[in-house]
């Protein structure tokens, strides 16, 4: 890297990988703003996926030469909307410019990499700000809702300023403060959902070992027992899915992991009930540009492996209760956004595609409104994220604006509202006749919630 002295695998993983190997440097130690040889694997991620809450991005802007010596320029890019080693979130988009050769074997296999770039780039702009006293949490800039994590009933998990896990209802204001795991030494991502057959809200925590052998070790939270237990490890690496969203539906939460035994990502399911993890199956769409059925219809034509071309997504949802998987925007290998959806939850055939026009931004969906009218999140790198009404039909897409908040805002997450307690054991069950769609809007200086729809909920013993 840079000039310096090759390093093997072995070596990078020893020094902590990731962030440690890129930002090595020989300056003194008093002038380090980040020094590798004090931060371990976990710290470093935590300090940058606090600095960058959305995610850090990689996007190859140029590629020089082909195999067997590949060059390209590169661009690391993500939004400051966390503090970093006490200095204060800007909101400002931060920037990495780089070249990076690989060279391959006759079979594609990777023999040498180098990465040519200035890590004072990158540390300047996370020092931009005056560093100050206190604590990285004191200075956390935006919403404390979870955004990657599941919402299940009306509940959702946030973190507060001490960094605890806090369950609320954000409709009633009831929260309930878990407490930690003893089985999830290096957390890493964790979900919410409604276990039916025990009446039971489950929280899910998935937790990186901190061992060489890098396990995935998985703990449970029973909200109706108020107690942790470890179970069966997860199969999938997880180190990635703090950057995905989770989703619960019908007794399953869904991560987007990745699955070692052949290098592919995959939707990775824990079972409430039996609490292990198993994998949804996911079938090929076929990429038809002339599909006129662009609503969520009973009848919508479902998609099979045959003469199909690579199902290509990195984040989950959940519109009208169904699991839809989507590519949050345009790729070399994506040509076309769109969502999958799964109309029967664990079947393979049932797969259906809804295309979505393509957009010079991100796209995150947030609900359905009917069968025709989806709402978006679009990020776009200049102005930061807006909401939308996408026409399913129509592909006609109209701002929904929101008065009395600022330009700049982002999108927390989003909840169905209801009347269920963080306290409860669902003793009492509930009926939703309708749902109402709420998100938390968010700028540097104040959070509300938007609602989409109108409510009608019973409660009975």
């Amino acid at each position: 890297m840079k000039g310096r002295k090759p390093l093997t695998l072995k070596e990078v993983g020893e020094m902590g990988g990731g962030y440690n190997g890129f930002l090595q440097t020989s300056l003194p130690e008093e002038l380090r703003l980040y020094d590798p040889a004090k931060e371990t694997r976990e710290s470093a991620h935590h300090l940058f996926r606090t600095a960058f809450p959305r995610g850090f991005a990689f996007e190859i802007l140029q590629v020089y030469s082909g195999p067997p010596v590949i060059a390209y320029k590169f661009r690391h890019w993500a939004y400051m909307e966390g503090p970093f080693k006490g200095h204060p979130p800007t909101g400002e988009l931060v920037e990495l410019f780089g070249c990076a050769i690989f060279e391959v074997d006759e079979q594609m296999r990777i023999i040498k990499v180098e990465f040519f770039y200035d890590r004072g780039e990158l540390l300047s702009a996370l020092t931009k700000g005056t560093k100050v006293e206190g604590s990285d949490a004191d200075m956390k800039m935006g919403c404390p809702f979870l955004s990657k994590t599941a919402s299940c009933d009306g509940l959702t998990i946030v973190k507060d300023e001490e960094e605890k896990f806090l369950l609320i209802n954000p409709t009633t204001r009831e929260i309930k403060v878990l407490p930690i795991s003893p089985y999830a030494p290096n957390p890493l991502t964790c979900g919410l959902g409604y276990d039916s057959v025990n009446e039971d809200y489950k929280v899910v925590m998935i937790s990186h070992s901190g061992s060489a052998d890098a396990q995935m070790l998985v703990s449970v939270y029973s909200v109706r027992n108020g107690t942790w237990k470890s179970v069966e490890n997860s199969p999938f690496d997880h180190s990635e899915s703090s950057y995905t969203s989770v989703v619960s539906v019908g007794g399953y939460i869904n991560w987007v992991a990745y699955r070692p035994s052949d290098d592919m990502y995959a939707i990775a399911a824990f079972d409430l009930e039996k609490e292990v993890f198993q994998e949804v199956p996911l079938s090929s769409l076929v990429d038809d540009d002339d599909d006129d059925d662009k609503s969520v219809s009973d009848d919508s034509e479902e998609v099979s492996d045959a003469d199909s071309e690579e199902f290509e997504f990195d984040q989950l949802t959940k519109l009208g209760g169904y699991l839809c998987a989507y590519p949050s925007s345009i790729s070399d290998t994506c040509h076309e956004i769109f969502v999958a959806m799964m109309k029967e939850y664990g079947v393979k055939e049932s797969w259906t595609k809804i295309f979505v026009s393509n957009f010079d931004a991100e796209i995150r969906p947030l609900c359905l409104l009917g069968k025709k009218q989806l709402v978006l999140v679009l990020d776009e790198q200049t102005t930061g994220e807006t909401l939308v009404m996408y026409d399913l039909e129509e592909r006609t897409v109209k701002d929904i604006v929101i008065h009395g908040i600022p330009e700049r805002f982002g999108v927390g997450g989003s909840f169905m509202e209801s009347l269920v307690s963080p306290h409860c054991s669902k003793s009492n069950m509930f009926l939703l006749l309708d749902c109402e769609i709420s998100c938390c809007l968010v700028s540097a200086k104040q959070s509300v919630l938007l609602s989409f729809r109108v409510i009608l909920l019973f409660i009975f013993s």
